[in-house]
């Protein structure tokens, strides 16, 4: 499975996907905001420039989060997951 998104004016997306299984998951990026200097490059570039919450909604919830800087993905990292009490996992 393959989600594209345009990281354009820094907005939210979030996209609903069903499994072959018939299971509803939701996957998403949002623009977090930081007081961060950006490389003289990046501002051509500053739409997808910053640090971004890369998320996925299903039985289980697991967000990370990634730095784009020079139109590429410079940092990664920040693993959470959570799921819902009594699932046994």
């Amino acid at each position: 499975m393959n989600v594209l998104f345009q990281l354009k004016n820094w907005a939210s997306r979030e996209c609903t996907v069903i499994l072959s299984d018939g299971t509803e998951v939701k996957i998403g990026i949002d623009y977090i905001p930081t007081i961060e200097p950006y490389n003289a490059w990046d501002s051509h570039y500053k739409n997808a420039s910053g640090t971004w919450r890369v998320y996925n909604k299903s039985v289980i919830f697991q967000e990370f989060y990634i730095k784009i800087g020079n139109h590429k993905i410079t940092n990664a990292g920040g693993s959470n997951y959570s799921v819902p009490p009594g699932n046994g996992i």
